[in-house]
């Protein structure tokens, strides 16, 4: 006899208003939490993404000026200890100036351009050992040498996931809040019906 009652159930007015409403609100909270990460946790990616495009196309303007101009503003732009950190290594595959001694991946053809995330070593400000996060971009330019410009992610990754799990939190808080929702309309509709019947 019970399981007979579910299918009823199911196939009532009432419980499909009830199954619309929470599915409404799903799909709106769905939407406003997907709308806040683009808009926090993506645009703090996009910027740093613009960042590191544009210090590498500023050392590319540099290029043309010649290895050695390059190699210049690699030095100085190094020694400033900002965001960035770079590594320049000559037509031969050696060291010319730069934060890293090795490149994270392969060399790229000449003329292209690529995008990598890596890990790297570092040390706190005390001296331990750390292991940190970048993204980088690599390029073999015309003579054969490689530059390489990359951004520390760590601190930015560190924002991604707490604002991440900001999301999903507040996505099962919806998810509960509609079900409680749809539940709480189901019951109303359904004593409204109860008693509309009872009167008749």
């Amino acid at each position: 006899m019970k399981i007979g009652r579910l299918p009823a159930l199911v196939r009532t007015t009432t419980f499909r208003l009830a199954l619309l409403h929470a599915s409404i609100f799903i799909l709106f909270t769905a939407s406003l939490l997907a709308y806040l990460y683009y808009e926090t946790a993506g645009h703090l990616d996009r910027q740093a993404g613009s960042e590191l495009n544009a210090e590498f196309q500023e050392l590319a303007a540099a290029y043309r000026g010649g290895f050695d101009r390059l190699d210049q503003s690699v030095i100085e732009r190094s020694s400033a200890r900002g965001k960035f950190f770079y590594l320049l290594l000559d037509g031969s595959g050696v060291k010319a100036s730069g934060d890293f001694d090795v490149l994270p991946t392969a060399v790229p053809p000449t003329g292209q351009v690529v995008d990598v995330n890596f890990d790297y070593d570092a040390r706190t400000p005390d001296g331990q050992p750390i292991r940190k996060s970048a993204k980088g971009r690599i390029s073999r330019l015309a003579d054969g040498s490689v530059l390489m410009v990359a951004y520390d992610v760590g601190d930015l990754g560190e924002m991604n996931r707490r604002i991440s799990d900001v999301v999903w939190r507040s996505a099962a808080v919806g998810f509960v809040v509609s079900l409680v929702g749809g539940v709480v309309m189901w019951r109303w509709a359904a004593q409204r019906a109860e008693r509309l019947a009872k009167s008749t």
